[in-house]
């Protein structure tokens, strides 16, 4: 769909489909610059089948809904002021339109976007769902909300979700005005309680210059620390697993630094620490909250090279605190003053960069 196409181009909003299943949304600039990329697991848009799409468009800001549902929201800073809208078609026989409106803003509720799209709990774990409303003066906020299956998950008139037992449920926040309006999240019920790949965005993981999700040459995005940044996820956390892949730069210094925050509060947290040194050896540290020292593991060797991958997995029980590198121990010890509950996260010190894959928390068994 070109939105106020002129001499110079203009913004473009794309529906992509791929080999492998799934699709995406797109918003493009007129230098053909992904502005935006909403991805979803399968094709949003069937064969023979007939949608209702609706754009709104403000200034800069575009916003596309499907049947209702939100798709799509994001800004083009180098929009055109006018100009003509229309649509192209690519690699499809044909397309059929009809009953196209154009019609001038209003405050009328067009959508209801939800802050998160899918989320992850663990049975008897609540969550607050947070949505907006678009346009956001809009004064037709009344909602309702309901579950697809309250023996997975159960949801409160104030959109409080309670997992119930282990499956999977769709939580539906519906407008009051226009039914037709509304939002699904998909909640999932299970061991595991939060998980991240990055190829849809950060999921929780704070994004910016410092804290970026980058592509390797095959596609794969990972979540890229930048030195002296930290990257806590929004979500508190009591006892968990949690396990990812570590991907090191391709030039190492001789005196580095990489943490982990366990519960991370407004006292301080629990530190897991790995530390290389200039003679060439290593150590993983457990620090309490105020930087003492609770236990060391030194090594003669640099655990962690350059240009390698490892996986990690870190046991949070209570107190005790047990590190694995490559399924292989590392460090175990007790903080008798651990934090009862905080986020989690991890700080870059000394190297380039750190690049995070495939985060995962999970229930300890």
């Amino acid at each position: 769909m070109f939105d106020r196409q002129a001499g110079s181009g203009s913004t473009r909003v794309g529906y992509k489909t791929r080999p492998d299943g799934s699709s995406s949304w797109l918003l493009y600039n007129a230098a053909w610059t992904v502005l935006r990329e909403e991805k979803l697991p399968g094709h949003d848009l069937q064969p023979n089948t007939e949608y209702e799409i609706k754009v709104l468009v403000k200034g800069g800001d575009i916003s596309v809904y499907v049947d209702g549902q939100f798709r799509l929201k994001a800004a083009d800073p180098g929009h055109n002021a006018a100009g003509k809208v229309g649509f192209y078609v690519n690699n499809v026989s044909h397309m059929l339109f009809d009953d196209i409106l154009f019609k001038a803003l209003s405050t009328e509720l067009a959508g209801i976007i939800p802050s998160e799209r899918e989320i992850r709990l663990a049975a008897g774990e609540q969550h607050q769902m947070q949505v907006t409303f678009d346009p956001v003066d809009t004064p037709d906020t009344g909602m309702t909300w309901q579950s697809a299956d309250p023996s997975v998950a159960e949801v409160s008139d104030t959109g409080v979700v309670h997992a119930v037992y282990e499956g999977q449920t769709i939580i539906t926040a519906v407008s009051v005005v226009n039914p037709l309006i509304k939002a699904d999240i998909a909640v999932t019920v299970s061991g595991i309680m939060h998980e991240t790949d990055f190829e849809s965005g950060g999921n929780g993981w704070p994004v910016d210059p410092n804290r970026s999700i980058a592509a390797d040459p095959d596609g794969n995005r990972r979540y890229k620390i930048l030195n002296g940044a930290t990257g806590l996820l929004d979500r508190v956390f009591e006892s968990y697993v949690l396990e990812f892949k570590l991907k090191t730069p391709s030039t190492m210094p001789e005196d580095g630094t990489f943490y982990m925050f366990d519960r991370q509060a407004g006292s301080g947290s629990t530190r897991i620490g790995y530390r290389s040194r200039a003679d060439g050896t290593s150590s993983w540290i457990l620090y309490d909250s105020a930087w003492q020292k609770i236990a060391e593991t030194s090594l003669p060797n640099r655990d962690i090279v350059s240009d390698t991958e490892y996986a990690v997995k870190v046991v949070v029980k209570n107190g005790d605190v047990a590190v694995y590198l490559d399924n292989e121990p590392r460090l175990a010890a007790t903080d008798p003053n651990h934090q009862p509950s905080g986020k989690v996260g991890f700080y870059v010190s000394g190297f380039d960069y750190m690049l995070f894959d495939d985060i995962r928390f999970s229930v300890v068994p």
